[in-house]
């Protein structure tokens, strides 16, 4: 056989085999028409609230104007296929954002800075931008909210799929956390085939989706039950009855997850113990409860139920641990007769299905006089109003 001949051969096999590949398409696997080679930063934004947010300076509520800003929030990112979750310090794709970008040691999540002016968040101890490793490799975004709580790198724990640490609620203080996920709403409207939107789904978030300017959202959830007092004259020596001192036993002590594979296991788990301590309900900026200052000033019709009269809210609202039911106790002031303090007997409130993560009930109280008062417990949106009532027993006295 020639030289020649097996040259045209090999030839006309190349030719085959380029013609061949030409049939069966660029796989999306080969080819992405906007890589331009480039490293892509990982760009944060930040969702809106599951409701509002409570800081440990007292409540905050769209009401009052002061909005979801200003705070420092965590961030953990890590790859999807990951079993462990090793420092992003020590480099390699596991972990693409944790705190040790800026203090090597630490094993918290990386602080980020949300000022509220543009929707997104900025690293608040280094202007260090991170970026995607190229390619289409999927990364978890995880982020928590622990307001003025100081946690010790120490006392983290970076098991496997899951970061957590031991926690201790006050009354005052909220805890919240936020997983990142892909929406196609994320991406109506701005020209995307269906086929490109599955990709999305299956790359989120990468730097495969940052090109399309698809990128991690912060969407924040509360893990507390949060509580709220009004108080409703039930009898006409309501009114010298002054409510001083509001206090609800809870649990104190939990493990707080701010990231798992488990999405399921992220939260607050109060099971490590069963004790319980009195946490005290303050006022709205979290200053200590006024004294002499909460009671009811009524003068109508006492044959009108209860709840239609007047009521008068007391404080701010206070952060409990999710329960079937809690203990609370008034400390309360009688102004008549030179004036006598007095702490009554601790009564029980509860309210069908229990009390839940990430909802606030509004307990009602009928003040009929100094050793007679009874609650009521309602469930509302979180922040004043929107009233859904639950349990209609005992929702009126006379």
């Amino acid at each position: 056989m020639s030289r020649r001949f097996i040259f045209a051969l090999i030839c006309l096999m190349a030719f085959l085999s380029c013609t061949n590949r030409s049939w069966e398409g660029v796989t999306d696997e080969q080819y992405d028409d906007l890589d331009t080679g480039d490293p892509v930063p990982v760009v944060i934004s930040m969702g809106g609230l599951q409701n509002g947010y409570v800081k440990g300076s007292g409540a905050v509520d769209a009401e009052d104007g002061r909005l979801w800003k200003d705070v420092d929030v965590y961030v953990y990112a890590f790859r999807k296929d990951a079993y462990s979750y090793s420092s992003a310090a020590t480099g390699g794709t596991t972990t693409l954002v944790d705190a040790s970008l800026d203090f090597p040691s630490s094993k918290l999540g990386r602080r980020a800075f949300y000022d509220g002016s543009d929707g997104y968040v900025t690293w608040a101890d280094s202007d260090k931008d991170v970026f995607y490793p190229l390619g289409k490799q999927p990364y978890d975004f995880f982020a928590y909210y622990i307001d003025d709580l100081k946690v010790p790198s120490s006392s983290v724990s970076r098991n496997g799929k899951s970061v957590s640490f031991p926690v201790e609620i006050d009354g005052s203080r909220d805890l919240m956390t936020a997983h990142a996920e892909f929406s196609a709403d994320l991406v109506a409207g701005q020209g995307f085939s269906q086929y490109d939107i599955l990709l999305m789904e299956q790359y989120a978030f990468s730097s495969w989706t940052a090109r399309r300017n698809v990128n991690p959202s912060l969407q924040f959830k509360h893990h507390l039950s949060r509580l709220r007092f009004e108080i409703y004259p039930a009898s006409e020596g309501a009114n010298t009855v002054y409510v001083n001192q509001i206090k609800v036993k809870s649990k104190t002590s939990a493990r707080f997850t701010v990231a798992s594979g488990d999405y399921s296991s992220i939260g607050l788990d109060f099971g490590i113990s069963n004790v319980r301590q009195d946490l005290s309900l303050c006022e709205q900026d979290g200053s200590v409860l006024k004294k002499n200052t909460y009671h009811t000033e009524y003068e109508g019709d006492f044959s009108e139920a209860v709840y239609e009269r007047p009521g008068v809210q007391v404080g701010g609202t206070i952060l409990v641990a999710p329960d079937s039911s809690y203990e609370v106790a008034l400390t309360t002031y009688e102004a008549k007769e030179g004036g006598v303090e007095l702490h009554p007997t601790p009564f029980t409130i509860k309210i069908d299905g229990g009390f839940k993560a990430g909802q606030q009930y509004v307990v009602r109280l009928a003040v009929y006089g100094m050793m007679a008062v009874k609650p009521t417990v309602e469930v509302e949106a979180w922040g004043t109003g929107g009233n859904i009532i639950l349990d209609e027993e005992d929702k009126y006295y006379k």
